[in-house]
Parts: structure tokens; C-alpha cells; sequence
């Protein structure tokens, strides 16, 4: 009767002890918090599609474009930032002639538009970025844009430039790579507000690059 006490007793301990064992794992194993990043750098080579008057005057296309993009997230799918923007749209029209100050001018004929922003944006995104492979986005820039027409007609040069107000919505993705590296693409409507040095300016870009995470 001993010995069987003794092994009852034995086996309520081991149990007990097996019981506390498995609490104090539980208490100090982490607890699985949400993933989250704050910093977006991003490096985008654009390409542009003109509407309006930059389409009148050059290609509708352009391959000449790039931005960098910095985006702070104040909360998971919500950030702020700017971003500064460049396309060249260009046309070589060939051999024309224009009436420029009583002269009649005859030559081979090259038309560009440069544009340049500086933006403060917002973006709201779907998913976590930090979590999600996909985080399609939505966002906005507002800011200042710059306008150049130079037109090369027979080696003389005629320039007009403006700076103006300008928006700038966007859809687009993240693709997640890793923890520091997702692939960008977005599609982006630039207009600008007429004033009087120049009417309103309108193109489409399409942004393809690299997000660098932190």
C-alpha cells in the first residue's frame, strides 16, 4: 500500500510540475505583433503618354523620364511624403518654314517639352506593406510644376516656361520582394492649372522602379 501511495504521489508531481513547465514556456514566448515599416524610397523610370497641347507640339509618347519618391507611413496604410518628377517629350518634325519677325524662316525642325515637379503626396494603401506580397495603393501629389517649350527651327532657338500649380493623382502596387525590397508600378494623371504665362498642361506617365523599405 506504501509503494502505491508513493506512486501516486510521484505521479500528481510530475504532473503539477509538467503543468507549470508548459505556463512559463506560454508567459515568454513573443507575442506575435503586427509587421510594420515607416520609410518608402522609391526610384522610378517613367515613361509618358501627352494629351492637350504638349501632344499638339511633340510624339504622344515619351521614354525619356525618371522620379524619386519618399514616403513616411504614419500609420501602417497611410503615408505621407513629396516627390520630384522629370519627362522630356520630344519630336523632330523635318523641314519646315515659319514667318518669325518679318523673316521667313526654312529648316529642320525639333520640338521638345520638358517638365519637372516637386510635390508634397499622400497615399492610402490596401494592405499592410509590410505584411502583404500586393498592396495595391491610391494617392495625390500637389505641388509645383515647370514647363519648358523650345522649339529648333533652322539653328534658332524659340523657349517659352511657366512654373504652375499642378495635381497629381496615382493608382498603383507594391510587390513585395523582401523585408527591405518591393517592386513599384503605378499609373499617374499630371495636370497643371492654366495662368498667364501658359495654358494647362496635361500627360499621363506610367511609373515602373524600386521601393526600399525600412
Amino acid at each position: 500500500m506504501k509503494i502505491k501511495r508513493y506512486i501516486g504521489l510521484v505521479v500528481i508531481l510530475l504532473a503539477t510540475m509538467s503543468v507549470k513547465a508548459q505556463e512559463i514556456y506560454v508567459d515568454q514566448t513573443p507575442s506575435q505583433e503586427e509587421k510594420t515599416i515607416e520609410h518608402l524610397f522609391m526610384l522610378n523610370y517613367n515613361m509618358g503618354f501627352s494629351t492637350g497641347e504638349i501632344k499638339d507640339f511633340t510624339k504622344t509618347s515619351s521614354f525619356r523620364g525618371t522620379s524619386f519618391e519618399y514616403r513616411y507611413l504614419l500609420k501602417p496604410q497611410f503615408s505621407i511624403g513629396f516627390s520630384m518628377d522629370y519627362q522630356n517629350f520630344y519630336d523632330a518634325k523635318g523641314n519646315e518654314t515659319m514667318d518669325y519677325n518679318d523673316i521667313t524662316l526654312t529648316g529642320n525642325t525639333f520640338n521638345w517639352v520638358y517638365t519637372s515637379s516637386v510635390m508634397a503626396t499622400t497615399h492610402y494603401y490596401l494592405t499592410n506593406p509590410a505584411e502583404s506580397i500586393l498592396t495595391p495603393y491610391m494617392g495625390i501629389g500637389i505641388g509645383g510644376v515647370y514647363t519648358n517649350y523650345e522649339k529648333t527651327l533652322g539653328g534658332i532657338d524659340f523657349r517659352g516656361d511657366s512654373w504652375q500649380f499642378g495635381l497629381a493623382p496615382e493608382v498603383g502596387v507594391l510587390v513585395k520582394i523582401n523585408d527591405h525590397l518591393s517592386f513599384n508600378a503605378a499609373a499617374r494623371y499630371n495636370f497643371t492649372f492654366e495662368n498667364n504665362e501658359m495654358n494647362s498642361q496635361k500627360y499621363w506617365s506610367i511609373k515602373t522602379g524600386i521601393a526600399f523599405r525600412f
